[in-house]
Formats: structure tokens, sequence, C-alpha cells
């Protein structure tokens, strides 16, 4: 996976954007993530936050879609990660699930969750 920096140029001055490789989609289409940074950002700045990203997505930290919800994650990681598993294993994931983690935190975004947050 590799990612690169491109630099466009705008009104108040020139602006970096981070270009991410992901993957390959069924049909052959390149898959990317990008992040533009704001006006005034250092080429080093820029470059540090796009390791931060490569990072981030080979190990699988990285959200894509900004508005999913915990509870939207984590019912498809029930479903993605129990297949295969036990029906006993399943249905105490999923208790666990909605009995503490959806009713406590289910309403935020998934970006929005915070370490603190969890903790607390």
């Amino acid at each position: 996976m590799g990612g690169y920096l491109r630099k466009n140029n705008r009104k108040g001055g020139h602006v970096w954007q981070a270009v991410v490789n992901t993957g390959i989609d069924p049909e052959g289409k390149r898959l990317r993530n990008y992040k533009t940074f704001p006006v005034g950002t250092t080429r080093k700045e820029a470059e540090r936050i796009l390791q931060k990203m490569i990072l981030e997505i080979e190990n699988q930290e990285h959200v894509t879609d900004s508005n999913v919800t915990v509870s939207e994650f984590l019912r498809e990681w029930v479903d993605a990660y129990c297949r295969g598993k036990s029906p006993t294993t399943f249905q105490s994931y999923q208790d666990i699930i909605e009995g503490y983690l959806v009713r406590e935190f289910g309403r935020l975004k998934l970006k929005d969750l915070q370490t603190l947050s969890i903790q607390k």
C-alpha cells in the first residue's frame, strides 16, 4: 500500500493533498482515500499525517465512512466476525454489544469515539 502528496493551487495559496491507495475493487478500479490540508500546511506536516494515514489503514484503524455510528459498526462486526462460531458465542457477543455497548455509545459517530469516553 502506498501513498503520495500532491500540491494543488488555490486562490489563497497552495494546499497539499494526501492520497493513499487502499486496493482495487472487483471491477479493477483503484480505491483511494484522500485528505486535503488547509492553506499554510507545510509539506513536512502533510508527510507526517500521510504516514499516519497509511499506518492506520494498514492496521485497519482508519474509518472511511464518517457517518457510521458505533451501533452500526458493532452490528456489522458481530455479523462478520461470528460467522462459523458457535450459536452460544454469537449470542453472548450480541448480548454484550446490545446490552452494554450500543446502549452507552450507540448514537456516537465511530469517528468521535474516544478512549477517555470508553473508560468513563
